[in-house]
């Protein structure tokens, strides 16, 4: 990519500032683990609602998310009902989310002991949490380092290995530094930048794209799928080889849906939720972190559009792709696709005469630039869409801009994964397995030590796969499925333990890993278990089975802890016995909450899936499907306030109630962890609001 000196000193201008707010941050986070992982509670909602969008915004779900908007037009937002979507968070909003911060807790793993005791069942859940949450971490790094060499490596004459090596050793040098204060900080910051870049791409596809009809029409053409722009394509779509597997999409929707639900059940042990100041803070940090993550779907939208208009410039203009790819593979048998392609296009000179010929023929005098830009099949490949809009659809000048959003998305989602693992390795396994005396010093510097460890293992892990999107895949239908009933069952079953719960996460990573390994190895006759619905069936059903039978077998928690837990945290679910410890009142009050909450899913879920398709109709100029799904997020805003969140403070008061008589031990008075948090500020009461 040809970039200015313009564009080149915004980079650096924008990698310096990172450098130099991590330093800022050191001091603050080194205080103690509370502050590097959590701020101390001290920031305001709006800020993590902000930092939380920062941490979906990521640069590798960016590529994937324009992959399928080029491929199938709006109707991509069904594929990515599977992760993408973030359809867990209506769960987390309404209970989960406070359920979890009421525990006082610093991580979800610390959480397990609060759930489960101090006992060997405690902390052998405790450690399960964390070796599988660092597990799934080092997964999103490598995930996150796949499409960073993807890109950068369209940007400078690098290779996808050495161009991601820069940045994320960049990502984790300013993470090791400024903890849960920078990422806060840092996330604001990048924000803006996408912000900004929304603003201009959106603007680019406005002034630039053809009448609905004519991108229609030559979307097809570029993709193959006649039923482009249709929201509900049926049994029409046509995908190209890679993705094959998408085009039953309203059944693979209705599945990815319930299983984001079904997780988020179990979510809510986010960093957000645990260092929200108060019980209400999480359901409004979490509803503006699903309202602004909308911004990201008109942007990449538009990146899409951009796409198909350049594609289509291309077909008319004589490029045929098909033959370039055979020459290449004739002259280069061995090697991956993207590393043959870029070491030819940084060396055009370098190649066999009969090679130039043969690509001149096919892509033109451009070939060096045009040839990364498709599948080794010979089609436009959709994960190199973001790099190409960007050199030959955004001007210089806003060129710098827009990469920088890109580079910002790229190392906000990277920064959050790095500092929930350091979390997880420091308070969960190191204080309580390794050094329980640890000096604060100590324990700071094991997490700089993680931060490295986790880098070099998902940067390993990255190049073993070929695609961005198969590394997503696996990751959210096979590893983070594998953990949906061990989250979800501490919840809502009483008679769930600790060894129920370690037995449940292994079961489901280890159906993870062996899906994994034996996939590429299956004859055709059972090729469906690569598929990802029945990846997804296969690993949470063994997830479940483990977990049944590992509570089963062994002793069920101790009757105090459960009351203790109970009292806390006010979950619905199989909790008969505690929930008598209530009285008359407080239980009619309780079940009210809990009505409010479940009837509110719907409304919330519908909320979020009009919110993030509407802009997107816009962009490509639908415009009465918008306004009908602009109503309906704006109906569905009206009903969330109706129905829940005018009643936020009422369920503030029972939880202190029920707090103060758990407290003054009419309950059971155990504290669950250390510096637990009240369900409102100590300026919050009624009479100050």
């Amino acid at each position: 990519m040809r970039l200015g000196y313009f564009d080149l000193g915004v980079i650096a201008a924008y990698a310096a500032l990172l450098l130099m707010l991590g330093v800022h941050w050191r001091r603050r986070a080194a205080a103690g683990l509370d502050h590097y992982l959590l701020a101390g509670r001290s920031k305001p909602w709006w800020t993590l609602g902000v930092s939380g969008v920062m941490d979906f915004w990521d640069l590798a779900g960016s590529i994937i998310i324009v992959s399928f908007l080029f491929l199938l037009g709006p109707a991509g937002l069904l594929v990515e009902f599977r992760g993408g979507a973030v359809l867990l968070l209506p769960v987390v909003m309404l209970w989960t989310g406070k359920w979890r911060r009421r525990s006082g807790c610093m991580t979800g793993a610390q959480w397990m002991r609060f759930r489960f005791g101090d006992g060997p069942a405690g902390k052998l859940a405790q450690s399960a949490r964390a070796a599988g949450g660092i597990a799934l971490f080092i997964g999103l790094v490598a995930y996150a380092t796949k499409a960073l060499g993807l890109f950068l490596s369209s940007l400078f004459p690098l290779t996808p290995e050495q161009s991601a090596l820069a940045v994320v050793s960049l990502v984790a040098a300013y993470s090791v530094f400024s903890g849960f204060y920078g990422l806060v900080a840092i996330q604001g910051l990048q924000f803006v930048c996408v912000l900004a870049s929304t603003v201009t791409l959106v603007s680019l596809a406005w002034l630039t794209s053809p009448p609905l009809q004519t991108l229609k029409q030559q979307a097809v053409a570029a993709t193959g799928n006649p039923a482009w722009g249709e929201l509900l394509p049926g049994d029409r779509l046509a995908l190209p080889p890679d993705y094959v597997a998408y085009e039953p999409l309203l059944m693979l929707a209705t599945i990815y849906l319930l299983r984001n639900l079904l997780f988020g059940m179990g979510a809510g042990d986010d960093q957000k939720c645990f260092a929200a100041q108060r019980d209400r803070d999480v359901p409004k940090l979490t509803l503006l972190w699903v309202s602004l993550m909308a911004l990201r779907w008109p942007t990449m939208m538009a990146i899409a559009v951009l796409a198909i208009t350049l594609a289509d410039a291309d077909r008319t203009s004589g490029i045929n792709r098909a033959p370039a790819a055979a020459a290449v593979r004739g002259e280069y048998p061995e090697g991956t696709w993207d590393a043959v392609v870029t070491h030819i296009s940084a060396n055009p000179q370098d190649q066999p005469p009969e090679l130039q010929d043969a690509l001149l023929a096919s892509l033109g005098p451009d070939w060096p630039r045009r040839l990364p830009e498709q599948t080794e099949s010979g089609s436009l490949a959709p994960e190199r869409l973001v790099p190409l809009v960007l050199e030959r659809s955004v001007p210089a000048g806003l060129r710098g801009l827009v990469l920088v959003s890109l580079l910002a998305a790229a190392t906000a989602g990277l920064s959050g994964w790095l500092n929930q693992s350091a979390g997880l390795f420091t308070n969960d396994i190191y204080l309580v397995w390794l050094r329980p005396s640890a000096s604060v010093t100590e324990q700071i510097a094991a997490t700089w030590v993680v931060v490295i460890a986790i880098v070099a293992g998902g940067y390993a892990l990255a190049f073993s796969a070929p695609t961005v999107n198969d590394i997503w895949s696996w990751l959210t239908m096979g590893l983070g499925s594998g953990m949906i009933f061990a989250q979800a069952l501490p919840l809502y079953w009483r008679r769930f333990n600790g060894v129920g719960y370690a037995a449940g996460l292994a079961g489901g990573l280890v159906a993870a890993v062996v899906q994994r390994l034996a996939a590429p190895h299956l004859p055709d006759s059972l090729a469906v278990i690569g598929q990802e619905w029945c990846l997804l069936l296969l690993v949470s059903v063994a997830g479940l089975l483990a977990s049944l039978v590992g509570t089963w077998l062994s002793p069920p928690t101790s009757p105090g802890v459960l009351a203790s837990f109970y009292l806390k945290t006010l979950p619905f679910g199989a909790w008969r016995t505690e929930l008598q410890q209530l009285t008359t009142d407080q239980q009619r009050r309780l079940r009210g909450c809990h009505a409010r909450e479940l009837t509110a899913l719907p409304i919330a879920v519908v909320y979020q899936v009009a919110l993030f398709l509407c802009p997107m109709l816009l962009v490509i100029g639908d415009l009465t499907p918008a306004a009908v799904s602009g109503a309906i997020a704006l109906a569905s805003l009206a009903g969330l306030w109706l129905v829940y969140f005018r009643r936020l403070d009422n369920e503030e008061s029972l939880v202190r109630e029920v707090d103060a008589m758990r407290t003054s031990g009419e309950g059971n008075a155990a504290q669950p962890c250390d510096a637990a948090p009240p369900a409102s500020g100590p300026d919050d009461s009624p009479a100050n609001n």
